[in-house]
């Protein structure tokens, strides 16, 4: 999905000025990415925004969409009047931070709000079949932070099967080759398995000896905990 490709291309042009982001807020602040942005020029390249297609944002408010068409085309406008195999004038990296730091800001809020839905989804399906099954359930806040969207904080389910204790912890948004990544852990050892995010779906990774990943449902959860509780 052009989309997707969009988000990694903005998100890589980050990478290039900022390898490692940690903010106070949730999301990097303005300040810091434009101090940041006036002191490289790998980020100002036409191919940055090349996937963007306003079509594929209907979930933005008009203003919102309006904004992040126009940011991009005002960025598209700078990066074209960048010399070929030469690096960007400083005036030029001026001109084009602005519309810049607005379409990251909102590619980090849109990357942060849908990795905290669907976490919130995956742990309340999680947490639904377990008391199902009987299982005693709590849960407790985990704080993470990540590359491009900061700090957040979601929850860690904790689970008893068997008599083991087993939690499924959120690891991040970003993991190579998946939208998203947990895991699910007998505890004190820490045997687990990989939760990873495709899309929109949810795959369980093969415990050892196993072939094949599962599709996230109650029956692939429950056997999967019940096989970790009864690990040697």
């Amino acid at each position: 999905m052009a989309r997707d490709e969009f988000f990694r291309d903005i998100r890589r042009a980050m990478s290039f000025m900022a390898p490692r982001v940690e903010a106070d807020s949730p999301l990097t602040d303005a300040t810091y990415i434009e101090r940041m942005l006036r002191g490289t020029n790998m980020w100002l390249e036409q191919g940055v925004v090349s996937a963007f297609r306003p079509e594929d944002f209907p979930d933005l408010d008009t203003t919102t969409r309006e904004g992040l068409v126009q940011a991009v085309n005002e960025f598209l406008a700078v990066a074209r009047t960048v010399p070929p195999k030469e690096p960007a004038k400083q005036d030029m990296r001026d001109a084009a931070t602005r519309p810049f730091v607005h379409i990251v800001q909102i590619v980090q809020r849109l990357l942060r709000d849908d990795w905290m839905r669907a976490s919130a989804n995956l742990l309340g399906e999680a947490e639904g079949w377990a008391k199902e099954a009987g299982w005693p359930t709590v849960r407790y806040p985990k704080e993470v932070t990540e590359d491009f969207i900061g700090r957040y904080q979601l929850d860690k389910l904790v689970f008893a099967a068997e008599g083991q204790q087993l939690a499924l912890v959120p690891v991040g948004r970003f993991a190579p080759g998946a939208d998203g990544l947990f895991d699910l852990a007998v505890m004190p050892a820490y045997d687990s398995v990989m939760i990873v995010r495709k899309g929109d779906r949810w795959f369980i990774h093969p415990l050892p000896g196993e072939e094949g990943r599962r599709d996230w449902s109650k029956e692939a959860f429950r056997d999967t905990s019940l096989k970790l509780a009864r690990l040697p």
